[in-house]
């Protein structure tokens, strides 16, 4: 009799660990599976949508006989309205200036952009039949990627 008992309790405590070793198993898995699932992408908005341009500042530039400009260095003011941003990068197509990169700016905040050629290489800026001067910036963001442009004969 007592090697009865002996045997129900070793079966019991088998039967225990391998229930113990399924579960683990089933949540190691499932854990896997999750992990391994595409995150949904965020919907993007165009940058003019959920950034706006605060001020921008001409910090050297040439004016041309044709009203054009050749832009060396500028600034800005970007300003998040759309919601928080997160990751930003600012590029312009001045030559070899640096893109800006912003980890977040809150909604309502500005943070000042700057773009400086790195070289004596200007961006030609050209005067369009409305007087303006148009300055592409490209923003991307997690939230929001496209070209805004900053009007330089506004500022």
């Amino acid at each position: 009799m007592g090697k009865e008992k002996k045997r129900r309790k070793s079966h019991r405590r088998t039967l225990t660990l391998v229930a113990l070793l399924v579960i683990f198993i089933v949540i190691i898995a499932i854990g896997v599976y999750q992990s391994h699932q595409p995150a949904q992408p965020v919907q993007q908005v165009p940058a003019d949508q959920y950034f706006k341009v605060v001020s921008a500042t001409v910090n050297n530039a040439e004016p041309r006989d044709d009203g054009s400009w050749i832009v060396y260095d500028m600034e800005f003011q970007l300003q998040a309205v759309g919601g928080d941003a997160h990751d930003v990068v600012v590029r312009s197509d001045i030559p070899q200036a640096d893109p800006e990169n912003f980890v977040i700016i809150k909604k309502g905040q500005s943070e000042r952009v700057q773009q400086k050629a790195t070289q004596q290489l200007g961006y030609l800026v050209e005067i369009t039949s409305d007087g303006e001067l148009p300055f592409p910036v490209e923003i991307v963001s997690r939230e929001a990627i496209g070209t805004i442009v900053i009007d330089l004969s506004k500022f």
